[in-house]
């Protein structure tokens, strides 16, 4: 069997242009179990990552003992990401909770359910009791539930309690997802497909180390690049990660200029007559206020902004504009960044100005990080409201409120929802006195450690997380209650009814479910609402009474009035935006020299709750790391595998040092690591170093913009 630590991507398939992706079927059974031996195979879906790969569960004795790729599947074609391979061993780790825990002299204790629910319900019942009690609980979730968990919670969060304060880890890696999805095109909804790697013949990913975050997806674009015709490939990142050694084109651009570089393509794609005026003028709104807002943006200029060579910058342009089939898909490296939602936008018009979206091959991907996050933006456990209805829009609140049977006046739409960072900043100020944190372990994602943790310690705050294992924040909660997790629940007790629900509230809006059933959705492999692609019909999702938002200004976030909304007329129209490039907010300078950049492994998910708990994938990659460029680490005197410093204005983190593949002056941390099994009981968590700082339109933090410095250590 093929060691998939050391080959993470498999063996190649080749295939050509318009051919169907071949089949690959990859296996994992535990140590010394045959496939003869399981007892059964049980249906499931990934939950390591967001490409939504279908898969089966060996069972054996009633336990989980290995899983297999389905080669009937649209998405996977029978492979597996690392990942999925090895981590669900975790279900089986000696340390899984299997008891509720409480606080009790400050540590601590295993419970009953009856003592920690009791306790949560005091609370709960003496808040709700007191005048605008509503207001002070906080729910803070993850992008790993199921759909139907996350509109229960929705529907107790807005209709039951009434709290405006929602949101979860998505927060921080598909916020400006939705952000741009929303601002182009008038709801949140991929307008691509994965298919559309079968058909391009140009392929930009921007921000996205697909090899790492998404390797199934990169295995199909591998294969199409081993076949006949392979589409040419721009990386715009500034590490040399593996997507970037793959690319044609790399594009290592000094971190927080995203936009400049988007608007410099812009202005070639003009220039050079690459845009499909019909498209343009039949389809779109905004395109005088681009073409003069982009007219600055030389080659040159960009050139110097984003320090990359104007070579590298033309040959990008000239392989978005002479593509008949462009595929575009945008992850960190654009949302965790700099002017994050206007650079994410960016990338959309130059998919309208082509006329790239729709159609086999053309489309774009504002990618999600994990598995279920789409979901919590449909259903509403996030920020958004249920059904990608807009919280500005009356009529949209009339239909919610009539559903749930409650007055509209209960569902809280009077301002704008409250981001995650704004409700960590509630509880910080004491007026959020209960937080109920499901499945996420923001004592190690959120920016900023060290003020995450005096919040979590607050003794004003009551923390309840739900959660598999004792995390570094569930160590800090006062009541932890033990969760079942994947392989393990199809919901909970009755999950039809609640898909039934949320059925019956998706009805008529972007993402309807209306015809889907539990009997469907075992029977086929995979559905996606919408059909293949959106938009093929080049009529968006503007309509003032259907859009799921009346816009943002890009530079300060504000809101902008239905009554402005309507005055732009988009009748169906995407809506191209014109950003002005602004430097970041923190930058490198004296004492503070370079820039920290963060980002995944291809072996761990998120903070290793799971996958630091299956023995391969802990042994491939079991301790953070410093990646610095050669020179750097010679100005430094540092050389590979020693132990550096580094520190930022609000914290500090000790690794190993690896020198190479990044470009001079950035620095990468992988942000995976925090307290759990650190040998060196130094900090390690890249976040002690992130700032508190977010975009101004889709409110994700921008985890890739701090100011450090280098030292050897000792």
């Amino acid at each position: 069997m093929e060691d998939r630590i050391e080959a993470p991507w498999g063996a190649r398939t080749p295939y050509g242009a318009g051919e169907e992706w071949p089949a690959r079927l990859d296996m994992q059974l535990a140590d010394g179990l045959s496939e003869a031996q399981v007892e059964g195979w049980v249906r499931s879906a990934s939950l390591l990552h967001s490409n939504g790969d279908a898969m089966d569960i060996a069972v054996k004795d009633g336990r989980i003992v290995g899983v297999r790729g389905r080669t009937d599947d649209r998405v996977n074609r029978g492979r597996l990401d690392p990942k999925d391979l090895y981590g669900w061993q975790a279900n089986n780790s000696p340390d899984r909770l299997e008891r509720p825990h409480v606080r009790r002299g400050g540590r601590l204790i295993e419970t009953d359910w009856d003592e920690a629910m009791n306790l949560v319900v005091e609370r709960s019942s003496a808040l709700l009791a007191e005048p605008g009690g509503w207001g002070r609980f906080g729910f803070y979730t993850t992008g790993q539930l199921f759909l139907e968990e996350y509109y229960t919670l929705g529907v107790i969060g807005r209709a039951g309690i009434g709290t405006p304060h929602m949101d979860g880890n998505t927060r921080l890696c598909t916020a400006t997802s939705a952000a741009a999805l929303k601002a182009s095109f008038g709801t949140d909804g991929q307008p691509g497909s994965y298919a559309d790697v079968d058909h391009c013949d140009a392929i930009i990913l921007w921000g996205h180390n697909v090899a790492e975050t998404q390797a199934v997806l990169w295995m199909r674009i591998l294969d199409r690049r081993r076949g006949p015709d392979p589409p040419r490939m721009v990386a715009i990142d500034p590490r040399r990660t593996p997507v970037a050694q793959e690319a044609d084109v790399h594009l290592a651009v000094k971190g927080g200029t995203n936009v400049a570089l988007v608007n410099g393509l812009v202005r070639e794609l003009i220039h050079n007559g690459w845009v499909d005026e019909h498209y343009v003028r039949e389809h779109t709104l905004g395109f005088e206020e681009l073409r003069a807002t982009v007219e600055p943006y030389t080659i040159e200029r960009v050139a110097e902004i984003c320090d990359v060579r104007q070579d590298d910058v033309r040959g990008a342009a000239r392989i978005i504009g002479g593509a008949d089939r462009l595929f575009s898909t945008v992850l960190q490296g654009v949302y965790q960044s700099n002017q994050a939602t206007a650079a994410a936008c960016g990338v959309n018009n130059l998919h309208l100005l082509r006329g790239m979206l729709g159609r086999p091959g053309a489309g774009v991907l504002q990618m999600n990080g994990q598995p279920t996050a789409q979901n919590t933006r449909e259903t509403g456990a996030d920020g958004d409201l249920p059904g990608m209805r807009n919280w500005d829009n009356p009529e949209h609140i009339r239909e919610l409120a009539e559903l749930w049977k409650v007055d509209p006046a209960v569902i809280p739409h009077w301002a704008s929802p409250t981001h995650a960072m704004q409700i960590w900043r509630y509880a910080e100020q004491g007026s959020i006195e209960l937080l109920w944190i499901s499945g996420t372990n923001p004592a190690v994602s959120l920016p900023d450690l060290g003020r995450i943790r005096r919040i979590l310690r607050d003794e004003r705050l009551l923390v309840v997380v739900q959660d598999l294992f004792l995390t570094e924040t569930a160590e800090l909660a006062d009541v932890v209650l033990p969760g079942a997790t994947w392989g393990e629940k199809t919901g909970w007790g009755d999950p039809e009814s609640a898909f039934e629900a949320w059925k019956a509230c998706s009805r008529g809006r972007p993402c309807d479910y209306s015809e889907l059933s539990y009997e469907r959705l075992r029977r086929e492999c995979g559905i996606q609402w919408g059909g293949e692609r959106l938009y093929q019909d080049a009529v968006f999702n503007t309509d003032p009474d259907y859009a799921e938002s009346f816009g943002h200004d890009m530079k300060t976030g504000a809101t902008q009035t239905e009554e402005h909304y309507r005055a732009k007329q988009p009748n169906g129209r995407a809506l191209l935006h014109a950003v002005r490039y602004q430097p970041a907010p923190e930058r490198p300078g004296e004492g503070h020299p370079l820039l920290l950049t963060t980002g995944r492994t291809v072996y761990h998910f998120h903070t290793r709750t799971k996958t630091g708990r299956a023995p391969e994938l802990d042994a491939a990659a079991p301790d953070a790391w410093v990646e610095l460029h050669q020179a750097d680490g010679e100005r430094l005197d540092v050389v590979e595998g020693e132990l550096v410093r580094v520190e930022s204005p609000r914290g500090a983190l000790e690794a190993p040092a690896r020198l190479g593949g990044i470009r001079p002056g950035t620095i990468f941390v992988p942000f995976h690591y925090g307290a759990w099994r650190n040998e060196r009981e130094e900090p390690r968590a890249a976040n002690e170093l992130t700032m508190t700082a977010w975009d101004p339109v889709s409110k994700q933090p921008l985890f890739k913009q701090a100011a450090v410095r280098v030292a050897k250590v000792g």
